[in-house]
């Protein structure tokens, strides 16, 4: 689950915003919750997390450019997009959480083009955190391997060869993993996109920290939705080289 929050004081904007997020939700198949704010100040007093946000420079009370610098010292807003009419504000809007800049009125391959960079930048830095037993691990995206159920609990293999068992279960974490390139591929198992050699009904994942090839069977039930995921993963990697 993708967090959007959408800041802005006329609702209609913020509506406009929320249709083309949506539109990219089907397209795209992440899933997005969203959170509006009608001012900076409302957006403030928020600590819930906040993914992506999209940021009206010209708002009522304090600005997109205040609100901007005061987000850059909070941990829970992490991607800020610029909505503006006006472009001269392009160059105020530059921070280390800016990713992109939207004029108004929004164009639709103007925001689904930064919510494709912002979305890759995410699953790359985004932090993961599972809990087991003895401890709580914080985990990059490409850091896991796979996931597997292991009895009332499951076992997660890292990149690295670690391995450690968790709690939680296989449904669980497909919802909080899947729009993170990590997504469900059988009852048992979980797989990272990232290091599937090719698609087919039986899955070879590559490591070079693990002696011997891990092969993971794909079930009839999860075969087409994945194939699909794997090709769009495949795709937009392609388009960054």
């Amino acid at each position: 689950m993708i967090n959007i929050g959408i800041c802005d004081d006329n609702k209609s904007q913020r509506e406009d915003i929320i249709k083309i997020c949506s539109l990219y939700e089907k397209e795209n198949k992440v899933e997005f919750s969203y959170m509006e704010f009608s001012s900076g100040e409302l957006l403030l007093a928020c600590t819930d997390e906040i993914d992506i946000l999209f940021l009206d420079v010209e708002l009522t009370g304090i600005n997109g450019i205040q609100v901007m610098k005061e987000a850059e010292n909070r941990n829970n807003i992490h991607k800020i997009l610029f909505v503006s009419s006006h472009e001269k504000y392009v160059y105020d809007g530059y921070g280390s959480k800016s990713r992109g800049f939207i004029s108004k009125p929004v164009d639709v391959f103007k925001v689904k083009n930064c919510l494709d960079k912002v979305l890759e930048e995410l699953n790359k830095t985004k932090i993961l955190e599972f809990e087991t037993d003895r401890q709580k691990l914080l985990l990059k995206a490409e850091e896991v391997l796979l996931l597997t159920t292991a009895g009332n609990y499951v076992r997660l293999v890292c990149f690295n060869g670690e391995e450690h068992i968790i709690y939680g279960n296989m449904k669980n974490w497909n919802d909080k993993l899947s729009d993170y390139g990590i997504i469900r591929v059988h009852r048992s198992f979980m797989v990272n996109l990232r290091y599937i050699k090719k698609w087919g009904r039986t899955l070879t994942i590559k490591n070079d920290n693990i002696e011997n090839e891990i092969e993971i069977p794909v079930g009839r039930q999860y075969y087409s939705d994945g194939k699909e995921a794997y090709e769009d993963f495949i795709l937009k990697n392609m388009r960054e080289l």
